[in-house]
């Protein structure tokens, strides 16, 4: 399976509200269409789940319309809404649906707002070339291997090193190893050595949570042997 994750074109596209499902009959003054071209890797690609809308604000808040659709052979795609109203919070981006969801960092909204950016779209608008560039890019990259920190000798506290910010709404769990097997009850980001540790080798692993994604297993380098 290829590996995605959207790429920005043109501005940074922020993160939606809570998403509106979008009328089941559509009337016809009101429908609207967006258009473009998505490319994996510079490649037109199809079977790519992209998806338009807009948001419209209310006396309760922002409701956004949208519509989905597939890419055809060419890269190609026509999402087609129900819109009444016109606004600048209008943008296209790719869903990761369930085929990529291993590697595309979602919002709370569930959707991949990477794309291309905020328009200007009006009802009954066939709005064309909306175009959207994905790159492959395995989230685990953007993990890091965790290191660790800290003095090797018994009685020191080791510290594990990593940096999961770039993934939104990561959590972080720890388990720490003495020459390959758990050692009971260390869970936490730190250990301090104790004897049993003496001339032994200790590691990391470290396992990073993502909504909407399989949990991701990185493992430090054993370190040198521990001293007295």
């Amino acid at each position: 399976m290829r590996r995605v994750v959207g790429a920005i074109i043109g501005v940074t596209v922020a993160a939606a509200t809570s998403l509106v499902a979008v009328p089941a009959q559509a009337d016809a003054s009101t429908l609207t269409s967006v258009s473009g071209t998505v490319t994996l890797d510079g490649t037109p690609t199809a079977g790519l789940k992209v998806c338009a809308g807009a948001s419209l604000y209310a006396a309760d808040g922002y409701h956004d319309f949208y519509g989905c659709t597939v890419t055809a052979n060419d890269g190609s795609y026509t999402a087609t809404f129900d819109f009444p109203g016109a606004s600048d919070l209008a943008s296209s981006w790719v869903d990761p649906g369930t085929e990529y969801q291993d590697v595309f960092p979602l919002t709370s909204a569930g959707q991949n707002r990477s794309g291309t950016g905020y328009f200007h779209l009006e009802q009954g608008n066939e709005l064309t070339g909306v175009d959207i560039a994905v790159q492959a890019f395995p989230i685990a990259d953007s993990v890091g291997t965790p290191t660790i920190s800290g003095s090797r000798r018994v009685g020191k506290k080791l510290t594990a090193v990593i940096d999961p910010s770039g993934l939104k709404g990561a959590t972080v769990s720890y388990r720490w190893y003495r020459n390959g097997t758990k050692i009971a009850k260390a869970t936490k980001s730190t250990y301090r050595l104790v004897k049993k540790d003496r001339a032994k080798r200790i590691r990391v692993a470290v396992t990073v949570r993502v909504p909407g994604i399989a949990p991701i297993l990185v493992k430090s380098a054993p370190t040198t042997k521990v001293g007295r």
